[in-house]
């Protein structure tokens, strides 16, 4: 995919939540790419599900683990693969 969009060949592919939050803590800041089903572009803002203070409402929620402006690419699938 990465060639007939005019990108430049993937170095390596990490797949799974557990290793791609290992990836990213260990590697500082790589270059990222995001492949989601189509209108979930979003996810990646979401971050985290769990709130250090659930019960306080002023509260704001963590940062996301990956910041948008550090991702290159945001691909979308049009339906989900099996």
């Amino acid at each position: 995919m990465s060639r007939r969009e005019g990108h430049n060949p993937i170095i390596r592919f990490a797949h799974g939540t557990t290793v791609g939050i290992d990836t990213v803590i260990q590697s500082g800041e790589p270059d990222l790419a995001l492949l989601t089903i189509a209108n979930f572009e979003d996810a990646l803002e979401m971050a985290s599900l769990t709130f250090p203070q659930v019960h306080n409402l002023d509260a704001w929620p963590p940062a996301p683990l990956i910041p948008r402006h550090r991702v290159q690419l945001v691909s979308c699938v049009p339906v989900r693969v099996r």
